[in-house]
């Protein structure tokens, strides 16, 4: 006799296999009505494998949702149309609209079946904005098509397509939004651009609609690759003011984000090499700057040197030469020691660069045999090492032999500022009054509040002035000597520690405020667009007032 256990594990198994029966006509009546009704409009030659991608969905429910989102893919996507007739773009407007109300029906029967299901309701609010604008449909209120969306979001918070998909819809009805429907949208654009896919496609939309500044920049996330993409946006829409915001807001960003890439470089080196040299590769990639200085100077501080291919030996070249035009100056932006890491990586430095090199790396050995193997004289490298090395003699009060360096300078490069300075300090401490008064006749001579087009060099891209100023200054003044019709943006340097972009017009003055002390400072210029606007007289403008009585 059959026990009672026995029994009923039959009848499940039963009602199992009934179910099953019944899962599988259903499936099959599902199947047939969706593949039927993609036919009428004219998706199955669209997209490549559907049968099979329908057959593969677990339930009726899913395959549903699964036709809903494909039939909406293929109206947010319509690139397909360009190479149609004018003809055949008509009959695909017309199906465009079939295929938008089956995706809306498909969708809400997708979502009565499965609630919980995000992607049916992005669906459905997608589909009814996109039949909405295709109808002109102007009357049907913006809640039809935003609550579906936003409950989506609430379904996949994590996800970013359902962000994506509101701000898309909301950033194309912005003029016909309440205000407190844009006002709604503003926390979603910050979720949305926060993905980066997301933020590319969207924010060509942004900046033609923000308002004012301050709404477009609110929900730009603070990463390097946001402030970027941004600039060049308004690029394209020649707003150089705000694109010199969108740079320097670039520049705060990478700063901050750059210690965080050494660190996962140097943690990726006890596993993935290369995903070590791809992080290494991009923190030597960002352009010299003493903001960015102290993170690539601890990069080098782990990176092996095996790892250095020929495009990060060429772009640590770049930020050496910087270093070293800062340093001949006297705002070295690097400690001796990092200067004889980039000596060592780099390995086949040469002449006066690699003699320089060697001093400030504090190798005076080294500087020396760079001296015996390249003989000094004729080039502009060399005077400047010479320079260098008699300021490093002088600071160890060896002032014979920094005599001797500062009277290797070829004569018709003495007329310089930084010579002067040197040959100053070397008469004090050799108490030479007649050479002290000859060198503080051409500091005075030197120093001044304007400087010609011509005094400027040049390499390299990168406009160069060692400027003694007589007097404290509220400001520089630079009158280019050319720019193109539709302006520029200069970027410029001081000292290497002080940064500005400022747009140029053609035939006006660019004028930095900023405070300027009297002494030697190095002031640095490029055209940030590569428009070759070219750098011309130069000027401080007026002392600041002097301090109250008392004060």
């Amino acid at each position: 006799m059959m026990t009672d256990m026995k029994l009923w594990t039959l009848l499940a198994v039963a009602a199992v296999g009934v179910l099953s029966l019944a899962d599988y006509h259903q499936w099959r009546s599902t199947y047939g009505e969706l593949t039927a009704s993609i036919r009428e409009v004219g998706l199955a030659g669209r997209v490549a494998g559907l049968d099979h991608e329908l057959r593969r969905q677990a339930s009726p429910a899913r395959a549903t949702i699964r036709a809903a989102w494909l039939l909406l893919a293929t109206e947010l996507d319509r690139s397909w149309l360009e190479p149609l007739t004018a003809e055949e773009r008509t009959d695909e407007a017309r199906l465009g609209i079939q295929r938008l109300e089956l995706a809306s029906q498909l969708a809400a029967e997708g979502l009565a079946a499965q609630p919980v299901s995000w992607r049916a309701a992005a669906v459905l609010g997608s589909s009814r904005y996109l039949l909405a604008q295709r109808r002109r449909d102007r009357e049907r209120p913006a809640a039809a098509w935003r609550e579906p969306l936003l409950a989506a979001m609430r379904l996949a918070p994590g996800h970013p397509e359902p962000p994506r998909l509101f701000v898309s819809a909301s950033l194309s009805a912005w003029s016909r939004l309440a205000p407190s429907e844009r006002d709604a949208t503003l926390p979603v654009l910050a979720r949305a651009f926060a993905d980066r896919h997301s933020f590319g496609l969207l924010i060509p939309a942004w900046v033609r609609i923000a308002p004012s500044l301050g709404r477009l920049l609110e929900p730009i996330p603070d990463r390097p690759w946001a402030w970027d993409r941004l600039g060049q946006e308004l690029l394209a829409l020649g707003d150089r003011e705000r694109f010199c915001i969108a740079r320097r807001r670039w520049y705060e960003s990478t700063a901050a984000e750059l210690p965080a890439w050494v660190t996962h470089a140097t943690a990726r080196l006890r596993g993935d090499r290369g995903r070590a040299a791809d992080t290494y590769r991009a923190i030597l990639a960002q352009p010299p700057d003493v903001a960015l200085a102290g993170s690539v100077a601890a990069a080098l501080a782990t990176l092996p040197p095996e790892l250095i291919d020929d495009r990060m030996r060429r772009d640590l070249h770049g930020w050496l030469r910087w270093a070293l035009d800062l340093c001949v100056a006297g705002f070295c932006p690097f400690a001796a020691e990092t200067m004889r890491t980039i000596g060592e990586r780099l390995g086949d430095l040469e002449g006066g660069e690699a003699a320089m090199a060697a001093l400030l790396a504090n190798d005076p050995d080294r500087a020396r045999l760079h001296e015996s193997l390249g003989a000094p004289g004729g080039d502009e490298r060399w005077d400047r090492y010479l320079v260098l090395k008699a300021r490093w003699l002088l600071d160890g009060g060896r002032a014979a032999e920094a005599r001797d360096a500062l009277d290797r300078v070829a004569a018709d490069r003495r007329d310089d500022p930084l010579y002067w300075l040197e040959a100053e300090r070397l008469a004090r401490q050799l108490g030479d009054r007649q050479a002290l008064a000859a060198a503080e006749g051409r500091l005075t001579q030197h120093a001044r509040t304007a400087w010609p087009a011509g005094q400027w060099r040049y390499r390299n891209g990168v406009y160069r002035l060692e400027l003694l100023a007589s007097r404290a200054a509220t400001g520089i003044r630079i009158e280019p000597t050319w720019a193109p019709a539709e302006g520029s943006v200069f970027e410029l340097r001081l000292d290497g520690r002080e940064r500005a972009l400022l747009t140029v017009e053609p035939g006006a003055a660019v004028r930095w405020r900023l405070p300027v002390t009297a002494g030697l400072h190095l002031l640095e210029l490029f055209d940030a667009l590569g428009r070759r606007a070219t750098a011309g007289a130069v000027s401080l403008e007026p002392a600041p007032p002097p301090p109250p009585p008392g004060g």
